[in-house]
């Protein structure tokens, strides 16, 4: 049984790449993080913003980080 989510590990990575790659201010605050790390910085300590619109962490620990580092290196 696979447990990957239209392509990515889990729901929640599939949740935050689909919302960096379709909001718009959220796009911008991406194109110029280093990688996922330095995003989520800039969301949380910048943008006060801890979630996505569909309540999922930035920094939720079951995350695909180095995929979520490509979908920032692909922008």
């Amino acid at each position: 049984m696979s447990t990957e989510y239209n392509g990515f590990k889990n729901y929640e990575t599939w949740n935050i790449a689909l919302w960096i790659n379709n909001d718009e201010s959220i796009y911008n605050i991406a194109l110029f993080a280093t990688d996922y790390d330095d995003f989520v910085f800039e969301m949380q300590t910048t943008f006060e913003s801890q979630y996505t619109p569909d309540q999922v962490a930035w920094d939720d620990r079951t995350l695909d980080f180095e995929k979520l580092t490509e979908v920032l290196e692909e922008l």
